[in-house]
Parts: structure tokens; C-alpha cells; sequence
């Protein structure tokens, strides 16, 4: 039965990766918690904890720009935006990359010298080897060998980062299961190499493929064009491809296959889908890491997209005039949006909405699907605004553009008039909070 994990941070939770015995998870604060097993200093916690019940804050790492982490059997690797790595736990045949062995594992969070050049924008974990994959589209491996995992043409483990040559350059996903690698390149071309003892190469045969060997995937197979935007996940034995488009007369069958369920099936998928997306929404999660929230987006879509019977396309002209009148009305004073200047040409948020917060989201989301669409929307707010947005800091010019009258009033007392003529001015104001 599952169970909801105790946090120490009341933070939300944006990534989870579980190692044999030990998990590591990351918070949209940037924090690194770990549970679980330490036998070979996994969690990064120290020596002297053999075991950790509960989530605990990786100390080593407070402070660090922390953007992905992930757990092989019993070793940890973290990436950061800058493109450092670093690492911890059992590194008894190199899988840390740091060019030594610890047979009985590194407890104390380091960086990864080898990989500080590189320029390193994802990793990936295996039972006791790790791949990345660098800013210019190369493939690293280290650790255990001996299934031909690495990539390398040989069985021997591999202490610090090696290059994998001959697979499809540049690479766009990388992804390692137990002890084997996948390789998607830039032509969506998919490459594999290691322990083929359960099929998972995809090559039809049970050997281990020393060097990385092209899967024929079923598009190659049935000389149909190639899936864009489609994502590569490796498990313990075996391997998965989520395709987000296809380009292929199954497209069509595909969109058209929720008509065959029944109202109240296709309501419990809408519901599950609805709720997953919601979730990911309010936890902050991050399309650019986690591009399942696009995909969800998409499938909503087609679901509550509503036409026409006479008409099945969707018209440009029906797009811009559904942006028109909705921004009409939600500009327009009756609506309780927003607060107004004294010539009634700028908005702007009022100190005690009339409206749900909910309602402002809302219409954040309105003005993302207006730019997405390409769509020109009247939305009378100051430069400040824009300012904001962007974390510049608001000048006295700002508020003379808003409210002209108040703005030279503050701005003759700041600049005309000496200490002693405005206090003796006795001027009051007032902060709305």
C-alpha cells in the first residue's frame, strides 16, 4: 500500500530517483534529501549513519544549484546548472568517475573533477556504472564493464569519464538500465549497448554488445516516417519509448480511438489525466525537465477541444476573435479585475481583490495561450508591470505614468522643496497591505 513520504521542508518534491536500497529526492527549493540504506555512504549523510528512516537534508550541498540527481544500486550522482557533478556512495569499480576505487565507498559528497570541462547536462545511472551526456551532444561512461555497458568494445571497468565512440553524434537523451546504455542521437536514431541476456538491446539476439549497436525500431521496420519529441526511459531488464507525435496513417487511428469509449470510461481518463497535470502544476514541475506535463497538456487538448459538426477545422480567425472578446471582458471595469487610473487609461492589481486568486492564475494562463497562438491582446497595464516581471526595480517614473498627479507631487517633495518646507508641509499617506 503506498504512503505518502514525510518531508522535513515544507517544500515540494520535483524529482525522485530510488538506488537498490536508498532514495533521493530533489525539492523545487533546490535541496537534496535522501532515505534509506548507507552502507557505502549513498545518502551522502557521513559516516556515522548506517541507515536513514526518514528524508534528511544533504548538508554538502546546501547552497548548491542543484538541477537533476540520480541513484544507481548503491551510488548517487547530482547534477548542477552549471554543469558540475557530484557524487557519493560505492565506488568499488569506478562508477563515481573520480579515477580510483573505494571498496568500501565514498561517504563524504565530492565533486567530480573529470567532468568540471565538459559541460555536462544530464546523467544517467546504472546498476554500477553512470553515462552523461554534455552540452555538445557526446556520451561519457565510467564504472563496472564487464556486460560491455560502457560502450567501450571491452569488459573492463572504467575509473574516470571515457568518450563512447561510434554512436549517432550528436546525443539528445542517454538513459542506463541495470547494466545496459541507450543512446538517442538528433535524427531520432537509438542506439544500445551491454547486457543483452533478456533482449533488452533490441537486436532479436541474448548477447552483450560491447559497442553501441542501432536498434531497428517498428517505424525503420515499416519504412514510416520518424517520431519527433518521442523520449527514452531504461529499467532494470528492460527498455521504453514514449512517442509524442506519429507520423504515420496510425496518427489518425490513434485521435479517433477515444470515440470508441464509453462516457463513462472516457471521463474516469479525462479525470486521471486532469489530476496528473494538476499535481505536477502545483509542485512547480519544470517542462524543460520534465516534458510528461507537455504531453498531458497535449492529450487534454484533443479531449476537450469542442467543434463543430459541420465544421472540423479550427479557423485562425475563430482563435483571434475567442482572444478579443475574452480580453474585452475581463479589461473591462464591471469585471472587479483590476483597478484603474485616474483618466481610466492603465490598470492595475487592486490592494483588496473583489476575486478569487485563482481567477488572476487564470488569467495569467489566458495571456500565455494568447502569445503561444500568436495572437495581439489589449492589456492596458504600465511599463512597471513588464518590470517586474523581469525583477528590474520600479522607479518614481513608474508611479508618474500610472498617477501623474500623486507621482510630481512625490517627486517635487524628493527634489523642490528642502527637509524643512516638507515637514512643515505635515503631508500624510498611507501603504495599502
Amino acid at each position: 500500500m503506498c504512503s505518502q513520504v514525510p518531508i522535513p521542508l515544507p517544500v515540494p518534491v520535483i524529482q525522485v530517483a530510488c538506488g537498490k536500497s536508498h532514495s533521493v529526492a530533489l525539492t523545487k527549493g533546490g535541496d537534496v534529501l535522501s532515505w534509506g540504506s548507507n552502507s557505502f555512504g549513498q545518502l551522502g549523510l557521513g559516516k556515522g549513519i548506517q541507515s536513514q528512516p526518514r528524508p534528511a537534508l544533504i548538508y554538502h550541498l546546501t547552497g548548491v544549484a542543484v538541477s537533476q540527481v540520480s541513484a544507481g544500486a548503491t551510488h548517487t550522482m547530482v547534477l548542477t546548472l552549471p554543469g558540475l557533478v557530484y557524487c557519493c556512495g560505492a565506488n568499488q569499480s569506478g562508477q563515481l568517475g573520480l579515477n580510483r576505487v573505494d571498496e568500501k565507498g565514498n561517504f563524504n559528497v565530492c565533486m567530480v573533477p573529470a567532468l568540471r570541462p565538459l559541460g555536462v547536462t544530464f546523467i544517467s545511472c546504472g546498476e554500477a556504472h553512470t553515462a552523461v551526456l554534455t552540452m555538445n551532444g557526446e556520451v561519457f561512461t565510467f564504472g563496472e564493464g564487464r556486460h560491455g555497458q560502457l560502450g567501450h568494445n571491452f569488459t573492463a571497468d572504467e575509473l574516470s569519464p571515457r568518450l563512447v565512440e561510434h554512436v549517432g553524434r550528436p546525443a539528445s537523451q542517454i538513459s542506463c538500465g541495470r547494466n545496459h546504455t541507450l543512446v538517442l542521437d538528433s535524427s531520432g536514431q537509438l542506439w544500445a549497448f551491454g547486457s543483452g541476456d533478456r533482449g533488452q538491446i533490441g537486436t532479436g539476439q541474448r548477447d552483450n554488445i560491447l559497442t553501441p549497436t542501432l536498434v531497428n525500431l517498428p517505424w525503420t521496420r515499416d519504412r514510416a516516417a520518424t517520431p519527433t519529441g518521442w523520449k527514452i526511459s531504461a529499467g532494470w531488464n528492460t527498455n521504453f519509448a514514449y512517442v509524442s507525435t506519429v507520423q504515420s496513417p496510425l496518427q489518425g487511428r490513434i485521435k479517433t480511438s477515444w470515440s470508441s469509449l464509453t462516457p463513462s470510461m472516457l471521463l474516469k481518463h479525462i479525470l486521471v489525466f486532469k489530476n496528473a497535470l494538476a499535481f505536477m502544476l502545483r509542485n512547480g514541475v519544470v517542462v524543460n525537465y520534465n516534458p510528461e506535463v507537455k504531453y498531458l497538456l497535449e492529450t487534454l487538448k484533443l479531449l476537450y477541444k469542442v467543434q463543430f459538426v459541420d465544421n472540423r477545422k479550427v479557423m485562425k480567425v475563430n482563435i483571434s476573435d475567442f482572444f478579443l472578446y475574452v480580453f474585452e471582458e475581463l479589461i473591462d471595469p464591471r469585471s472587479d479585475l483590476f483597478m484603474y487610473n485616474d483618466n481610466k487609461t492603465l490598470a492595475w492589481f487592486p490592494p483588496k481583490p473583489k476575486v478569487e486568486d485563482k481567477i488572476y492564475f487564470l488569467f495569467g494562463v489566458l495571456c500565455g495561450l494568447a502569445l503561444f497562438n500568436q495572437n495581439m491582446v489589449y492589456l492596458p497595464f504600465p511599463l512597471v508591470l513588464f518590470k517586474k516581471i523581469v525583477r528590474v526595480k520600479p522607479s518614481l517614473d513608474d508611479l508618474i505614468e500610472f498617477d501623474p498627479v500623486r507621482g510630481e507631487s512625490l517627486r517635487c517633495m524628493l527634489e523642490d522643496y528642502s527637509p524643512e518646507e516638507v515637514e512643515s508641509l505635515q503631508a500624510t499617506f498611507r501603504v495599502f497591505t
